[in-house]
């Protein structure tokens, strides 16, 4: 019986395993202002795996008045600029003089156009 016990477990532990996608995120974004009009963002792209197209890949970068909590609350914003993949900063121009928080996703050529 714990024979039969451990080679389920075994079974699960390695399918899940072998079944995760790899997660890209960007990291350390950061966003100072340049002048009255101008906010320079920039961020640190993930290393990529060698078996990976980065050319099938962009960066979308959104701005909001509010923190966003992943990709699953960016439905209700507009993106300010989609840009290559390895692009690391951009200079954006705001319409209002207030506070923003900026979120950059890595998107492939099937998420950008949904």
């Amino acid at each position: 019986m714990k024979k039969l016990i451990f080679i389920i477990i075994s079974f699960f532990t390695i399918t899940f395993t072998l079944a995760q996608d790899v997660r890209l995120l960007v990291s350390n974004i950061h966003a100072e202002p340049v002048n009255s009009q101008e906010i320079f963002v920039s961020w640190q792209l993930p290393n990529i795996p060698e078996d990976i197209d980065t050319t099938q890949l962009s960066l979308i970068l959104y701005r909001s008045p509010q923190q966003k909590a992943g990709n699953t609350t960016l439905e209700d914003l507009k993106p300010v600029v989609t840009l290559p993949y390895n692009t690391t900063s951009y200079t954006d121009t705001p319409d209002k003089d207030s506070s923003f928080y900026y979120t950059v996703i890595i998107a492939t050529e099937a998420t950008s156009q949904q």
